[in-house]
């Protein structure tokens, strides 16, 4: 039993202190991948926004240039002749449609634009 013993205690591996160790090294580093992950994705939402209205601005543009100076009435109104589809015409970020001004021609996002 002696011999048992002490070929138990000659063992290599790990103690249970290096564990926990590496445990939370590991632990802090998942936190700052998500951490990372998360401000990425929202960096990549506001991109899509400004995108979206630089977009619907050169169609604004476009519409009053061949409508006698005119701005559309609403956003509606620049899809499918001067933007493809509708799904530009809301928030990537929120999934609010943007505000418009038919008066000014001016458009925004009140979430992703000061």
């Amino acid at each position: 039993m002696a011999a048992t013993l002490k070929a138990l205690r000659d063992e290599r591996g790990f103690s249970l202190l290096e564990l926990l160790i590496t445990l939370l090294v590991i632990s802090i580093l998942v936190g700052i991948a998500v951490a990372s992950y998360f401000f990425s994705t929202g960096k990549a939402g506001e991109t899509a926004c400004k995108s979206n209205l630089r977009t619907i601005r050169g169609a604004i543009t476009t519409y009053q240039a061949a409508n006698s100076g005119e701005y559309p009435p609403d956003l509606d109104s620049l899809v499918p002749d001067y933007i493809k589809d509708d799904k530009g015409l809301t928030c990537p970020v929120t999934g609010e449609k943007y505000e418009y001004d038919n008066i000014t021609g001016e458009v925004r996002c009140p979430n992703c634009e000061p």
